[in-house]
């Protein structure tokens, strides 16, 4: 657990809320993956192992649309997956009423970002305000 997190809008982090089954994926994700048409999320539960990844096509499984409005005004991109959050909340044991965020490490190689679940935050007012 990481108990200081900083943040700009080149950030790469996710935000896990459960209340509503959401998923924030920060604009630098998107950036540093080249602003992709799609993207897809990619979990090793046993390793906490998460992952956003460019992705050509919406065929693949775990692949959502990047909004087009993502880069004007205040656009975000949130992702709804009640059975992804579920999962990752059985495995994690997290709090239902808090929201976690985990900021990840780019692979050039691989054109992913990934993210080491065991090394979250408790998310905070002003990162939930953040460019997501």
């Amino acid at each position: 657990m990481n108990n200081e997190m900083t943040f700009n809008e080149e950030t790469l982090m996710v935000t896990f809320t459960c209340k509503d089954f959401r998923i924030r994926v920060s604009r630098g994700i998107i950036r540093k993956l080249g602003t992709p048409e799609f993207v897809r999320l990619l979990i090793n539960p046993e390793k906490l192992i998460f992952c956003v990844q460019h992705c050509e096509s919406e065929k693949e499984y775990g692949t959502f649309k990047v909004p087009k409005n993502l880069f004007q005004g205040n656009g975000k991109f949130r992702i709804n997956s009640a059975y992804f959050i579920t999962m990752l909340w059985e495995r994690m044991a997290w709090d239902e009423d808090t929201s976690y965020s985990v900021i990840g490490k780019y692979n050039a190689e691989q054109n992913v970002v990934l993210f080491d679940l065991s090394d979250w935050s408790i998310s905070t007012t002003e990162i939930k305000q953040a460019n997501f």
